[in-house]
C-alpha cells in the first residue's frame, strides 16, 4: 500500500496544473455538507466479534485503506475541469473502497462496517478543488 506525504500530495497537485487553495477546499467541502441531510454516519473498522488490525508502519488497516480509496479516486479523476466545478467523494464511497482493501489485508478476517442514513448525499470524506 502506497503512502503520499504532504509534500508528494503538493507535488501531484502541482504536476496537474492546480493549486491547492485551503480556503477554496474549504468552502466547496462546507457547501456539500450543506447538501446533506441530517443524519449520522458511523463507522467501524470491524464487525462485532472481530479484531480491528494494525500494521507497525502503516496504521491501522481500515483508516490506511481509507486513505488508499481517496488516493485513487483522485487518480482516476484527472480530467476534470476543477475551474468550473468541485468533485466530492462521499463517506460512503470511501467506506465502500476501504472495505476491499481491509478484507484482503486482514485474509477476510476484518469486515468494517457502516451505518448511514438510507440516501445520500452523504458527507464528504474528500474534495478536489
Amino acid at each position: 500500500m502506497a503512502y503520499l506525504t504532504e509534500d508528494q500530495m503538493l507535488a501531484k497537485f502541482e504536476k496537474r496544473g492546480m493549486e491547492l487553495s485551503p480556503h477554496q477546499c474549504r468552502k466547496y467541502f462546507d457547501a456539500q455538507i450543506m447538501k446533506c441531510g441530517e443524519g449520522i454516519v458511523i463507522l467501524n473498522s470491524c464487525s462485532e466479534n472481530e479484531y480491528s488490525y494494525d500494521h507497525p508502519s502503516k496504521g491501522g488497516y481500515y483508516s490506511s485503506s481509507l486513505f488508499k480509496t481517496a488516493n485513487n479516486w483522485y487518480n482516476n479523476n484527472t480530467n476534470v475541469n476543477l475551474l468550473e466545478n468541485y468533485y466530492p467523494f462521499s463517506i460512503v464511497g470511501a467506506h465502500n473502497g476501504a472495505v476491499e482493501f481491509v478484507r484482503k489485508l486482514s485474509g477476510d478476517t476484518q469486515n468494517p462496517e457502516i451505518e448511514k442514513p438510507r440516501s445520500g448525499p452523504y458527507f464528504p470524506f474528500a474534495i478536489m478543488a
